[in-house]
């Protein structure tokens, strides 16, 4: 196996292993928030489907870009991984 393969089977397996924990949360966080929003009369309801529906709609380029900025060398990121021998935590597990 050459080195490029191991990068592309490297890249696949941080995908994955990030997909399954960001599935996880989502499930813990969303499911309890969906049974809330459809069963609550609340004032604060429809702030709150205000907020979610705002996050999907903002373009996802321009929320990555600004997650990059933050989490490259020069953002907050960089220097909280900078406590731990990194440079960056853009394009890494931790930072995801």
């Amino acid at each position: 196996m050459d080195a490029f393969s191991a990068e592309i089977w490297q890249s696949v397996a941080l995908t994955i292993e990030l997909a399954s924990v960001t599935t996880i949360i989502l499930l813990a966080i969303g499911a309890p928030l969906a049974w809330w929003l459809a069963r609550s009369h609340t004032v604060l309801r429809e702030a709150v489907a205000a907020i979610i529906t705002l996050l999907l709609v903002l373009p996802p380029t321009a929320l990555g870009f600004c997650v990059l900025v933050l989490l490259g060398p020069g953002g907050p990121g960089g220097l909280l991984a900078s406590f731990w021998g990194e440079r960056s935590l853009a394009f890494t597990f931790a930072g995801s």
